[in-house]
């Protein structure tokens, strides 16, 4: 069977489209009287599968089944290395680092003036550790 050249780069298209798992990590900070930020993590923090979008606890530590993500088994997160793992039925453990990072006040922040969001955006690497 043979393909056209339009049909083959459509078909690389499309596949190259296809998303794979990512996490945003939201930390929301408050700037103190005396100029420094405390933040709380994870508030806002969602993880995306091809199942969908779902809202999460982006705290350090293993969550299990209880992550919050449709048939996820685990979801461990280690903020201060920059990465997490997870693992869905079937698969061995898969592996995210932190690929960018940014600053926002747009919702669901609140923009008052004193508070903003600090976003680690996580995606799938080699699981080197």
């Amino acid at each position: 069977m043979k393909f056209s050249a339009i049909t083959l780069a459509t078909v690389l298209t499309v596949l190259g489209g296809v998303a794979a798992d990512e996490m945003q990590i939201w930390d929301e900070c408050v700037l103190q009287s005396n100029g420094a930020r405390a933040c709380s993590r994870g508030r806002f923090s969602h993880f995306t599968t091809s199942f969908g979008r779902f809202w999460i606890r982006g705290i350090d530590g293993c969550h299990g089944s209880s992550s919050g993500v449709l048939h996820q088994e685990e979801l461990c997160i280690d903020s201060y290395n920059r990465r997490a793992h997870f693992r869905f039925p079937g698969q061995p453990n898969r592996c995210m680092a932190v690929s960018r990072s940014y600053e926002t006040n747009q919702a669901p922040c609140v923009s008052d003036g004193t508070t903003n969001c600090r976003v680690n955006v996580y995606n799938e690497v080699a699981c080197t550790w």
